[in-house]
Protein backbone atom coordinates (compact mmCIF):
# COMPACT_ATOMS: atom_id res chain seq x y z
CA UNK A 1 0.00 0.00 0.00
CA UNK A 2 2.76 1.92 0.85
CA UNK A 3 5.28 1.29 -1.77
CA UNK A 4 6.89 4.38 -3.25
CA UNK A 5 5.41 6.75 -0.28
CA UNK A 6 7.65 5.49 2.67
CA UNK A 7 10.81 3.30 2.28
CA UNK A 8 10.92 -0.69 3.17
CA UNK A 9 12.84 -2.21 6.12
CA UNK A 10 15.23 -3.24 3.70
CA UNK A 11 16.16 0.53 3.19
CA UNK A 12 17.90 0.87 6.61
CA UNK A 13 20.71 -0.83 7.89
CA UNK A 14 18.91 -1.27 10.90
CA UNK A 15 15.63 -1.39 12.50
CA UNK A 16 13.96 2.02 12.65
CA UNK A 17 12.50 2.92 16.25
CA UNK A 18 10.80 5.70 14.53
CA UNK A 19 9.20 7.12 11.55
CA UNK A 20 7.27 9.99 10.83
CA UNK A 21 5.54 10.80 7.43
CA UNK A 22 3.85 13.35 6.19
CA UNK A 23 0.28 12.81 3.97
CA UNK A 24 -1.93 15.02 2.45
CA UNK A 25 -1.03 17.36 6.01
CA UNK A 26 -1.51 14.36 8.28
CA UNK A 27 1.15 13.48 10.02
CA UNK A 28 1.78 9.31 10.43
CA UNK A 29 4.52 8.74 13.25
CA UNK A 30 5.21 4.97 14.22
CA UNK A 31 7.30 4.13 17.14
CA UNK A 32 8.41 0.33 18.55
CA UNK A 33 7.62 0.00 21.61
CA UNK A 34 9.54 -3.11 22.16
CA UNK A 35 10.84 -6.21 20.05
CA UNK A 36 12.11 -10.10 20.81
CA UNK A 37 13.69 -12.47 18.63
CA UNK A 38 11.62 -16.09 19.18
CA UNK A 39 10.47 -18.96 17.12
CA UNK A 40 6.89 -17.95 15.33
CA UNK A 41 4.47 -21.09 15.48
CA UNK A 42 3.58 -22.06 11.06
CA UNK A 43 -0.07 -21.42 12.36
CA UNK A 44 0.20 -17.34 13.02
CA UNK A 45 0.81 -17.36 9.39
CA UNK A 46 -2.38 -18.92 8.17
CA UNK A 47 -5.02 -16.92 6.82
CA UNK A 48 -8.18 -16.75 8.96
CA UNK A 49 -11.48 -18.39 7.65
CA UNK A 50 -13.44 -16.00 5.93
CA UNK A 51 -10.91 -13.52 5.05
CA UNK A 52 -11.58 -12.09 2.20
CA UNK A 53 -9.03 -9.44 0.25
CA UNK A 54 -10.36 -6.26 -0.18
CA UNK A 55 -9.27 -4.89 -3.66
CA UNK A 56 -8.12 -1.05 -3.65
CA UNK A 57 -10.13 1.00 -5.37
CA UNK A 58 -7.85 2.93 -8.84
CA UNK A 59 -7.13 6.58 -8.09
CA UNK A 60 -6.96 8.90 -10.79
CA UNK A 61 -8.39 12.59 -10.08
CA UNK A 62 -8.35 13.37 -13.42
CA UNK A 63 -11.60 10.61 -14.12
CA UNK A 64 -14.69 11.08 -12.99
Amino acid sequence: ITKGVMPGAADFDGMPIRTEVDMAGNKIVTSLVSVKEEPVAAGDFQIPTGYAEMKMPAFNPAQP
